[in-house]
């Protein structure tokens, strides 16, 4: 498996290890249709991008797929943010893009793209003000920052 999502009461987090993939967006569908279900509050949707993996290469319908979840959940998402933290030309170039995108598809919540973790987080963070929950900057970086390709999967606490 290329990718890992958790949650935790109201923050989302998924990893992408490799190639983007439909099986991952389906886990990720599925880790928002219980967050809007069990909470109230705002969701805060993180996405860390490994340095190997290739974001580019993602199929047109991978990325329709996150695009319509996106715009199915556009009205609980308080932010989200993209981290992207691999250097050089190629990962500058592929952050460019995602802004890009972005913007021109005009989505209702603020959303950024970042090259480094703990930049993205606390501007995350920053965003979700009142439904942040305890210890919210802590529980985002434990969840990006914690998986591995070897232990992929869901971990619920909605």
């Amino acid at each position: 498996m290329t990718y890992s999502v958790q949650v935790d009461e109201n923050l989302i987090a998924l990893t992408w290890f490799g190639l983007p993939s439909l099986a991952g967006v389906k886990e990720l569908e599925r880790a928002f249709e219980r967050v809007a279900i069990s909470q109230r509050r705002k969701i805060a949707f993180a996405t860390l991008i490994h340095a190997g993996a290739t974001p580019e290469k993602a199929s047109v319908e991978v990325r329709d797929a996150v695009a319509t979840l996106l715009r199915r959940f556009a009205h609980r998402l308080c932010a989200t943010v993209i981290i992207y933290e691999a250097p050089g030309f190629k990962a500058m170039t592929t952050r460019t893009i995602i802004a890009t995108i972005n913007l021109l598809s005009r989505i209702r919540f603020p959303s950024e793209v970042h090259s480094k973790l703990d930049r993205g987080v606390a501007w995350i963070v920053q965003q979700l003000g009142a439904d942040a929950p305890d210890d919210v900057q802590r529980r985002l970086l434990a969840m990006l920052s914690a998986a591995a390709p070897e232990s992929v999967g869901a971990d619920s606490r909605p």
